[in-house]
């Protein structure tokens, strides 16, 4: 379930006998089933109300609570506020961005694979109640330099049989996407430190990871950067380590490869003779 709690027709927001009730019948609810809710937030310091409260203080043990914030989530997604069962026998759903918002009934497979779609990329950016009542700070006033950097970036580099142009994502959250051909590939995060940044990506498939670094100069991190970049080769135990470039806007891919020059200078294949050595060294010295 996804639900927000800033509208003003919000069951949690007053102590009338409608909205009572209908707390009630979800504690009740989450008393039998196995529940999961999302709530969506529209400004990160403003307190919950005390009816808010009490109700997440009676849910908490018996739920799975989650939180997001409006703003991260509204322009990628059409609803955020719908509910599923398991059973994906059907949807209830309020689209968003249109002229009378109301809940309508779907019961085919597409609408109900839509919004399965929707929630996994809702949670993608939510934390747990738990998480947001222990960071609420740092939830709400994320680092500045993730601020500057957040947005859409076109990532040019040498893999191990072709020369990549793929698009990141960066969130204010500090969660990241990396799309190769338009599907999301990998997620991860960012870690900023003083001078330099780095993303994390793990691979859903291999659960192996891909990081991308950088230096936080100020004027570049608004423009285009070059990274260091290291990932896995294609169908091997092997690494790749190489300079990529991270940029704004599209670069012709002619110009992309001008300006990292040829491959051999700015990427270094793994051999599998140097885990071999290793290993025979490791054995030598068991």
């Amino acid at each position: 379930m996804v639900m927000p709690i800033y509208a003003k027709d919000n069951i949690f927001e007053y102590q009338s006998t409608k909205a009572l009730l209908l707390q009630k019948n979800f504690i009740k609810l989450a008393q039998n089933i196995s529940m999961n809710i999302i709530f969506v937030i529209d400004n990160c310091n403003k307190p919950f109300s005390q009816e808010f409260k009490l109700f997440l203080e009676e849910i908490e043990p018996l739920a799975k609570l989650y939180i997001v914030l409006k703003k991260n989530i509204e322009n990628e997604v059409n609803s955020i506020d719908f509910l599923y069962t398991s059973k994906e026998d059907f949807v209830v759903s309020k689209f968003l961005r249109v002229d009378y918002p109301v809940f309508s009934l779907f019961q085919h497979q597409q609408s109900i694979e839509e919004h399965q779609a929707i929630y996994a990329k809702i949670f993608n950016r939510s934390i747990s109640y738990k998480d947001f009542k222990k960071n609420r700070k740092k939830s709400c006033n994320p680092n500045p330099l993730i601020a500057n950097i957040s947005g859409e970036w076109y990532h040019y580099i040498y893999g191990s049989k072709k020369f990549w142009e793929d698009r990141v994502v960066i969130y204010e959250d500090g969660t990241v996407e990396y799309y190769c051909e338009e599907k999301i590939i990998e997620r991860g995060e960012i870690i900023n430190k003083e001078y330099q940044s780095i993303i994390l990506l793990d691979d859903p498939i291999t659960k192996r990871l891909f990081s991308i670094t950088f230096d936080n100069q100020p004027y570049q991190i608004q423009k285009t950067l070059f990274t260091n970049n290291l990932v896995k080769q294609v169908g091997k135990n092997l690494d790749i380590f190489s300079i990529g470039i991270l940029s704004r806007k599209k670069i012709p891919i002619k110009k992309a490869k001008e300006i990292l020059g040829e491959a051999s200078n700015v990427r270094y294949l793994e051999e599998s003779s140097m885990r071999k050595r290793l290993g025979d060294y490791l054995v030598e010295n068991s």
